[in-house]
């Protein structure tokens, strides 16, 4: 059985936020094969999260790890539609 690195995602993933965030990825990926990013907090997004999303879906690709976006709050999922990402884009 696997266990999980498991990160949450703050209230405010604004570009203020994104080296802590940043940091908490690299750190989960230098560990079990299994990542999940609870996004359930998320109420303030700019490019800047999206971007990292995407990057560590690329990187979990690239490294075969399973990253997994689970509990997405409203805000997060409306900056994914206005930049027209889908989940699937992100989530395997």
């Amino acid at each position: 059985m696997n266990e999980r690195n498991s990160i949450i995602l703050p209230v405010d993933c604004r570009i203020s936020a994104s080296r802590a965030q940043y940091d908490a990825l690299r750190s989960a990926f230098s560990g079990n094969p299994d990542i999940t990013i609870d996004a359930s907090q998320v109420q303030q997004v700019d490019i800047t999260c999206l971007q990292l999303l995407a990057s560590a879906r690329k990187t979990a690709h690239a490294r075969q790890k399973h990253l997994q976006i689970t509990a997405i709050s409203q805000p997060l999922n409306d900056a994914l539609a206005r930049a027209g990402l889908q989940l699937s884009s992100i989530n395997p």
